[in-house]
């Protein structure tokens, strides 16, 4: 079921494409895209731990590769290690880097990995995963691993109003002002 205000911004975009032709249209193209990151969103489908449990361990990459991962056992990698590895804060960044690296190249074009480099990017301002980066990358993750992290990210960056935890949260402490389980 098409809403009114995508029909409204259905109407622009088909609008904005037929001024358009044949013309310069950055102009066009800026006003559209300015609409459309105006409109405020509810996300029916999130996996969010409560930020206080979240802010209580050590944060990284590797934390990041809930579904990433699966294109990584696809690849070969072996779930168990996946598991064992990945989530295992005492193990060094080196380690862990192996392990993944060891798939990364044959899985980084997949749309779970290239939604996680746009995360990283407009996150954490790093433009790839590699060898150089995911140190760094690291760091920016553990020092943005604060509270008010997730108001900022949904409600600022991505004009969020509300997300619904699907990961078996009921009961759990998550902010009411940003979220539903």
């Amino acid at each position: 079921m098409i809403t009114h205000k995508w029909r409204v911004v259905l109407a622009v975009a088909v609008s904005a494409f037929c001024l358009g032709l044949g013309q310069d249209n950055t102009a066009v193209r800026k006003r559209l895209s300015q609409a459309v990151e105006s409109i405020r969103l509810i996300d029916t489908h999130e996996h969010f731990w409560p930020e206080a449990e979240r802010n209580a361990k050590p944060m990284d990459l590797f934390q990041l590769l809930h579904y990433v991962s699966s294109d990584m056992w696809a690849d070969g990698l072996d779930r168990a290690l996946s598991e064992k590895t990945f989530s295992n804060q005492s193990l060094p960044l080196e380690e862990k880097w192996q392990v993944f690296n060891r798939h990364w190249p044959n899985v980084r074009n997949t749309a779970y990995s290239r939604a996680l480099l746009r995360a990283v990017k407009d996150l954490y301002g790093v433009d790839n995963i590699s060898e150089t980066s995911y140190r760094a990358l690291c760091e920016k993750i553990q020092a943005a691993n604060r509270p008010g992290w997730y108001a900022e990210v949904l409600r600022q960056r991505a004009g969020v109003d509300l997300a619904i935890c699907d990961i078996g949260q009921a009961g759990a402490k998550l902010d009411p002002a940003l979220f539903r389980a």
